[in-house]
């Protein structure tokens, strides 16, 4: 992996992290469109993370592919602060 396309994948998760926190400061609590939105964008912004995990791991010489055990090596390496 290369340095640009982990830039890339940073540059993505970043505003889909954004748009995550615009849908959370929305009434959700008696919007279900909202609701499902939320969920939606929560779900889209966790798989760019692991995805950008194992980009920086790869660059780094370590080959994951499952996303549990891309983010257990996340956080070994301390790539990840809390791995809860």
């Amino acid at each position: 992996m290369n340095p640009e396309r982990i830039k890339e994948i940073f540059v993505d998760f970043k505003k889909a992290l954004e748009r995550l926190q615009k849908a959370l400061q929305e009434d959700i609590e008696h919007n279900a469109v909202a609701v499902d939105g939320a969920i939606q964008r929560f779900e889209f912004t966790f798989e760019l993370a692991w995805k950008l995990e194992r980009a920086i791991l790869s660059y780094n010489g370590i080959e994951v592919t499952n996303p549990r055990l891309i983010i257990k090596e996340a956080f070994g390496t301390g790539l990840l602060k809390d791995g809860n």
